[in-house]
């Protein structure tokens, strides 16, 4: 969910690629957006090239093949959404709007508004969520930026709301369990 770095040092980012690179082969595939800490980095065009160890998205859709805990496969179509500041409530934003109505997860570093947010939340990424989980695609959010919020919250329509950020009192804390 972005702020993967203590603000925007590229030595945080390679040392966030060295620790994915450790824990690659737990996972099928590692997703990872920008978040306010690095969309000012002087490397922030390099991003994907410095995380070789994980999906970096902007603004982007990747299909992903998955296997499924029964032994079948399939296609998973994942977003990832970097960092915009909030807006309010009512207003649109072109980086929400273009996520795709087939999306089943959306990776984006600023949390829908009152999900998992401590009410601090953006009304445009919630309006958007809202948009897309009037289909069945829409599944999971995961997002990160408020920390103190840090939890899970499953909104009405049954999409689940992940803040993953995982500094608690500060950027240096890493307080709150995985």
């Amino acid at each position: 969910g972005g702020d993967f770095t203590r603000f925007g040092k590229q030595e945080d980012a390679e040392d966030f690629n060295n620790w994915l690179g450790s824990v690659k082969n737990k996972f099928q595939h590692i997703v990872v957006v920008n978040g306010n800490h690095e969309c000012n980095a002087p490397w922030k065009n390099q991003t994907a090239s410095l995380l070789s160890n994980a999906t970096f998205l902007k603004q982007q859709r990747v299909d992903l093949d998955v296997n499924t805990q029964c032994g079948h496969s399939r296609t998973l179509c994942v977003f990832g959404a970097e960092f915009s500041w909030s807006l309010g409530l009512g207003s649109r934003h072109p980086n929400y709007d273009a996520i795709p109505l087939e999306t089943e997860v959306l990776v984006v570093h600023n949390p829908p508004k009152d999900t998992a947010d401590g009410g601090k939340g953006c009304p445009a990424v919630l309006t958007r969520v809202k948009e897309l989980s009037s289909t069945p695609q829409l599944k999971l959010v995961v997002c990160g930026h408020l920390h103190f919020a840090h939890g899970k919250h499953t909104m009405k329509s049954g999409v689940v709301v992940v803040n993953a950020a995982n500094a608690n009192k500060g950027h240096g804390d890493m307080g709150w369990p995985v």
